[in-house]
């Protein structure tokens, strides 16, 4: 009797284990390193300072809820990305006022910090630097 006891306690313990560690993977923490402009000529000229309203952000692996100072919005998950797959989210509006976005996260990258490119359809720039999964 005490031995089914402890067994269902250790399984227990070990469901509770398994469940954090997946709840804990869902979704990225990111910093900008770099900000691309497009100019007159068609090429990408580097920005000399990131606005600080665009430094961090967090993105929901799952729900493709985005977070950063300026902008709480839903991105539509593409795909959550793997050890052979980008994760790639896009936000497409309706409104031409609003934000357009794509973000690529090299998910597949051998690093702790995965490379990214963030593009906003209300600018011409293109933000890139690395995110963390949590």
């Amino acid at each position: 009797m005490k031995t089914n006891t402890d067994i269902r306690y250790l399984v227990t313990i070990f469901l509770v284990l398994i469940s954090n560690n997946i709840l804990a993977s869902s979704y990225y923490k990111c910093s900008i390193m770099a900000s691309y402009d497009l100019t007159d000529t068609g090429l990408l000229k580097r920005e000399k300072t990131v606005s600080p309203a665009y430094d961090n952000f967090t993105i929901d692996r799952k729900t493709g809820i985005f977070r950063q100072s300026i902008i709480d919005t839903k991105l539509r998950v593409v795909t959550v990305g793997s050890k052979d797959e980008l994760f790639r989210a896009v936000l497409s509006s309706p409104n031409r006022n609003e934000w357009d976005m794509l973000l690529t996260i090299r998910e597949y990258s051998d690093t702790k910090l995965k490379p990214y490119i963030l593009f906003r359809n209300m600018s011409t720039v293109i933000d890139t630097g690395k995110c963390e999964k949590f």
